[in-house]
């Protein structure tokens, strides 16, 4: 079984396949194409691979090759959260709050392990269904905790959505840089709408680095003060006084103790058109990328021998 999306990573070319091992276990593994300041920083593997939690998504293996960097990780047989969200007739502030309460606490269990995920948006956000039990899980999280190079995190292909400011101004960041990717987050599912959308990307940047976002989308009156307060404490500039995950985790909208009992039937459609949004910029994205690299044909192959896969998998 093999099955293949495209994505990119800081400027390389990243494949995810859906394969079977040799004791026939599906899993996933990302194929990330390496540059010369690309490599395995082993040092780091041994907690990696220790993790365990209901909120992320395990990684099994990691190997490298010449030409490639591969990370084989627990298959999710699930949606992307987002995806799920917009495919429903309505949603409710007790629904948000529950995928809130599982993303939160998979972040205070990376973070006790001194994990940052650095790349927290929706698409690394997968939901299962078991019953009437929703589970939202992370993926994606020792991704940028595995892979080296001369820049701990590169700013991928212009999409700027999930980036905290500290980000922008040095390489001196942390944890908190997954708070505020959180906060966008939240903001998004609450209205359907980015907060820090522009014309632009100086303007973009200008509205991140001072947090300038308002709650003037269509129904955002119909979303509780609770929901409001955990956004701008999760949106604050200085990453010193943004919430933490453990922070985050006793909200009182979080918890439940605080959701607004209204019924928002417009939500899904809104969340549906965002989606589609994201679509359009991922493929003109990827197609610039490979017009710039002049490697289209390349890129679109997916036969066996288009990567040097180590005997062991």
């Amino acid at each position: 079984m093999m099955m293949c999306s495209v994505c990119s990573f800081s400027g390389s070319s990243c494949f995810t396949f859906h394969c079977t091992d040799l004791n026939q276990r599906e899993c996933a593994v990302k194929a990330l194409q390496k540059r010369a300041k690309d490599y395995v920083k082993t040092v780091t593997l041994g907690p990696l691979l220790r993790l365990e939690h209901k909120n992320v998504v395990a990684l099994k293996e990691v190997f490298e090759s010449d030409t490639h960097i591969f990370m084989v990780s627990k298959f999710v047989d699930g949606k992307p959260l987002f995806q799920y969200l917009a495919s429903l007739d309505v949603l409710s502030e007790d629904l948000m709050a529950t995928a809130i309460r599982q993303i939160v606490d998979a972040l205070v269990y990376l973070h006790y392990f001194d994990i940052i995920h650095r790349d927290l948006k929706p698409s690394n956000l997968l939901l299962t269904k078991e019953g009437d039990n929703l589970n939202v899980q992370v993926s994606d999280a020792a991704f940028s905790t595995v892979i080296g190079s001369d820049m701990e995190l590169e700013l991928v292909n212009g999409d700027y959505t999930y980036t905290a400011p500290e980000i922008f101004l040095s390489h001196d960041y942390g944890a908190p840089v997954d708070l505020w990717a959180l906060g966008v987050i939240l903001f998004i599912m609450a209205c359907g709408e980015e907060p820090f959308k522009r014309d632009n990307d100086m303007d973009a940047f200008r509205a991140i680095q001072r947090a300038d976002y308002a709650f003037d989308a269509p129904g955002w009156k119909d979303i509780s003060m609770h929901c409001h307060d955990l956004i701008r404490r999760l949106l604050a500039v200085d990453p010193a006084i943004r919430f933490t995950a453990l922070q985050a985790s006793r909200h009182k909208w979080v918890t439940g103790e605080e959701t607004k009992s209204v019924i928002l039937p417009q939500l899904p459609q809104r969340l549906q058109n965002f989606n589609q949004r994201c679509a359009e910029r991922v493929n003109d994205r990827l197609e610039e990328e490979l017009r710039v690299r002049g490697d289209c044909g390349v890129a679109l192959r997916h036969r066996d021998d288009d990567l040097e896969v180590p005997r062991s998998l």
